[in-house]
């Protein structure tokens, strides 16, 4: 049936390419042989797809899928289809194997490459930390050294544990006597510039005597703004 077919294949190629040169050169002929073209195509078609559906029929009935199984098996040099379909089914387990490495060492890449990525990114981040650390370094020093920085940083830390260390200094009773927004310290300077203390001074308070008079004060308190502790304080009578 396949030979039949062939032939007949050929006989529908042949006759399409003699109407196709009668269409060049017989111009008399031109629209009989457009007309035997289009047979012979339909022809050819048809004889195409008979002649691929007999040698799959064949392939299949010799014990073959299809006959492109066919075609591979004598490509590989067997004839035999049982042990062609050993050597299928080894084959499709081979690409398995073969796809599943492929997918287990991709994985692996995505993997590798993700950490590479992470590893990158703690590093600049940890560089980026290093540096705003330095940087912070940098002005914290170049701040200790300016009075008026540092003094700064000093008010804040002598606003909150200075008063209740110079209240403990008056022998009687001690009241107040700032605003709520003025501050209790108007005043400082270095108490020891290398150890960056810084001396407040202030006159918002007055201590009770003896005899309930009340006497303003003026009062110094250093502190140590690195470590926000009170290091000393001292009051001495009058206003500044």
């Amino acid at each position: 049936m396949s030979m039949i077919l062939g032939f007949f294949t050929l006989a529908a190629m042949i006759f399409g390419a003699w109407n196709a040169l009668l269409i060049v050169f017989a111009r008399g002929q031109r629209r009989r042989a457009f007309r035997r073209l289009g047979y012979s195509v339909l022809a050819l078609v048809g004889s195409v797809m008979g002649l691929v559906s007999a040698q799959d029929r064949e392939a299949r009935q010799a014990g073959f899928t299809d006959s492109s199984d066919r075609r591979y098996a004598e490509r590989a040099g067997i004839a035999d289809p049982s042990e062609w379909a050993l050597v299928r089914e080894e084959k499709k387990a081979e690409m398995a194997r073969e796809a599943a490495q492929a997918a287990d060492e991709r994985a692996q890449r995505e993997a590798s490459e993700k950490r590479e990525a992470a590893t990158i990114k703690a590093n600049e981040e940890s560089e980026a930390q290093t540096r705003k650390a330095e940087e912070e370094r940098a002005k914290e020093v170049a701040c200790r050294n300016d009075l008026t920085c540092w003094g700064e940083k000093a008010s804040v830390v002598a606003s909150v544990y200075c008063p209740d260390s110079i209240e403990r200094l008056a022998k009687y009773d001690a009241e107040w006597v700032d605003g709520i927004f003025e501050p209790k310290f108007s005043h400082y300077r270095w108490r020891d510039k290398d150890r960056g203390v810084v001396t407040m001074i202030g006159d918002k308070v007055r201590f009770q005597n003896g005899f309930g008079a009340w006497m303003r004060m003026t009062y110094e308190c250093d502190v140590d703004p690195s470590t926000d502790r009170v290091l000393d304080v001292r009051v001495l009578e009058g206003r500044l």
